[in-house]
């Protein structure tokens, strides 16, 4: 089977590079690539795409207002950013806009292609720069100093509550995740309510991060 691929990337030589190692996997097929936001969209509407690897600074329209109109008028594409950034801020927009995944253009060949290969198969993936972010930033520390090790911090959570948890951390949503554990949609939604409450976190975004910080979803 083969994936369409798009890039979009505003300095050809990167744009260049990540065509190379892409054209060393053979299940994908680099369809188009773009140097703006705009360009990226067009190119995507044009001529489809199961994946688009999205860089964040570019012209006309920047990545991050280009992903959000990706999640929301193609929510099947998946949607890869590459970047150079991971600055904590920008980290929860990324998570906060449903990215599957964040690589830093640092990263070796064997992680990039990981990654890729890691989102098409329908996971998160965040490479071992960003999750040390998410891992650092993802419970309040008021909250955390009652807890002695992780492990207590995931006992108070159900058997129930740790499902859906793995499950909006892997970036499905409440119709997703009632559909795989067999409950309605309302459900879900009460058990995501739950956690944040347990958990004393306020968004998606710190969900996810609580997530990899305990080990309830890894690499």
């Amino acid at each position: 089977m083969s994936y369409k691929l798009i890039i979009a990337d505003d300095h050809q030589l990167v744009l260049d590079g990540i065509s190379a190692m892409i054209n060393e996997m053979p299940e994908f097929e680099i369809v188009a690539t773009a140097n703006n936001g705009v360009d990226a969209l067009q190119k995507l509407d044009q001529m489809g795409a199961d994946l688009i690897l999205m860089d964040i600074e570019m012209p006309k329209m920047n990545g991050l207002e280009a992903g959000r109109k990706v999640k929301k008028e193609f929510p099947d594409v998946k949607l890869l950013f590459l970047s150079m950034y991971i600055e904590k801020p920008l980290v929860n927009k990324v998570i906060d806009l449903g990215a599957d995944g964040y690589i830093i253009k640092s990263a070796d060949k064997e992680e990039f292609c990981l990654g890729i290969r890691k989102v098409m198969e329908g996971k998160k993936y965040f490479c071992s720069e960003i999750t040390e972010v998410l891992a650092s930033n993802g419970v309040s520390t008021s909250f955390r100093q009652n807890f002695t090790n992780n492990s207590e911090l995931i006992s108070i959570l159900t058997e129930r509550e740790r499902d859906v948890l793995r499950l909006v951390a892997e970036g499905l949503s409440n119709k997703e995740i009632g559909s795989k554990l067999f409950i309605s949609h309302r459900t879900v939604d009460t058990h995501r309510t739950n956690l944040m409450k347990k958990l004393d976190v306020h968004s998606v975004a710190e969900l996810i991060r609580f997530a990899y910080q305990t080990g309830v979803v890894s690499n």
